[in-house]
């Protein structure tokens, strides 16, 4: 074989994108058998080493980040259970199950990557978390145990606010993986994928993971709509602290998620019920309230709330448009603090909503009796 005709193989060879390592060992097997094979026609060789060493193994090699990406962007994502904690302006501890499915013939090995997270793949990432190495079988667990540090206040604002104020919410997840698969070289591919956040009921249990792509409708907290107020008593003598009432309310937390918020100060206000929706036009403040060490777990959470009543304004209430003595009662966040810092991105999350609504038996409560409508 003429030099020339070797130039040509090798750029051929580097046409399809071959290692340098393949290119080597092809060429020098074809110097080998030029030598000791009496073959008259070098361009038949070299068809026949071409098609069997070049055209098959390169395609594998060139078409193999395809088929990787394609596997990645097939695959789905399911958390078992989401804890945040510790909550700081800056930062949060995140402990996060979550299980990775894929049915790609494919079950590379994953390296660990940096993940950004952002409100459903829109705006700037509000935070970045490693996501651990894996093995992409058909079904694989991953965990995360990490203090996360907050890189955008108005992206996490916005995703605090929306997963406490609407029905459906998703994080997308997104960064760049290193992946191995056998003996192909490591490529790298995109991972662009949405983690939504099923109700509890939703949790795959071990006897459903034959199923590959479970329906999961991206939970949101929906204003915590689910707010009841069970119990509410006048204290005689006030407290220290100013409160002269307690409430027992109850919070349904329909997801998987559990989120540690901290001390939250409330206004209580009564809404003229002629004026419609509460603004601080129509209605009247008749005290505050605190709900401390506010945690919210899956499934019912029940509370003791503080109460500040303002008793001359509800006294006034009650002779004038009141006069049953059932208030109409909505409780609005003000202010929500965590190890004695404010925490902005909870208290906008919190004042989204249109406050928490019960009508409140005040009178008889007075009357050391409790009669309770929600």
């Amino acid at each position: 074989m003429s030099e020339a005709e070797h130039k040509a193989v090798e750029a051929n060879l580097e046409d399809v994108d071959a290692s340098q390592t393949v290119r080597t060992f092809i060429v020098t097997l074809l110097l080998y058998v030029d030598r000791i094979l009496l073959v008259p026609n070098c361009l038949l060789r070299e068809a026949f080493f071409c098609q069997l060493l070049i055209s098959k193994p390169c395609r594998v090699y060139v078409a193999f980040p395809r088929i990787a990406q394609r596997g990645v962007n097939a695959s789905t994502l399911e958390v078992q259970s989401l804890v945040l904690t510790n909550p700081t302006p800056t930062s949060f501890y995140l402990e996060q199950v979550s299980i990775t499915r894929s049915n790609s013939s494919y079950h590379p090995k994953l390296d660990a990557f940096n993940a950004s997270l952002s409100l459903n793949g829109t705006g700037s990432p509000y935070a970045y978390i490693t996501i651990p190495a894996t093995h992409a079988t058909a079904v694989a667990y991953s965990i995360v145990n990490q203090t996360v540090q907050i890189v955008d206040p108005v992206s996490f604002a916005d995703y605090t606010t929306a997963l406490m104020n609407s029905e459906e919410v998703a994080v997308a997840v997104q960064g760049r993986i290193g992946l191995h698969e056998m003996r192909f070289p490591t490529t790298t591919v995109n991972c662009s994928l949405f983690l939504p956040l099923p109700s509890k009921d939703q949790v795959s249990q071990p006897a459903d993971l034959a199923d590959p792509f479970p329906s999961l409708q991206p939970l949101g907290l929906n204003s915590l709509s689910d707010f009841t107020m069970t119990s509410f008593s006048i204290i005689p003598t006030p407290l220290p602290d100013g409160t002269n009432a307690l409430a027992t309310i109850s919070i349904s937390n329909p997801s998987v998620m559990t989120i540690q918020i901290g001390n939250v100060t409330f206004n209580n206000y009564v809404t003229n019920s002629t004026l419609g929706s509460l603004t601080t036009k129509n209605s009247t403040l008749i005290g505050t309230s605190r709900l401390l060490d506010f945690t919210l777990r899956p499934g019912n959470n029940t509370y003791s709330l503080r109460v500040q009543a303002n008793q001359t304004t509800i006294a006034e209430l009650i002779e004038s448009e009141y006069q049953d003595g059932v208030l109409p009662v909505n409780i609005r966040a003000e202010t929500v603090e965590f190890g004695g810092v404010r925490l902005g991105y909870f208290e906008r999350a919190l004042q989204g909503q249109e406050g928490w609504r019960a009508e409140v038996d005040i009178g008889t409560a007075l009357l050391g009796k409790r009669r309770l409508r929600v």
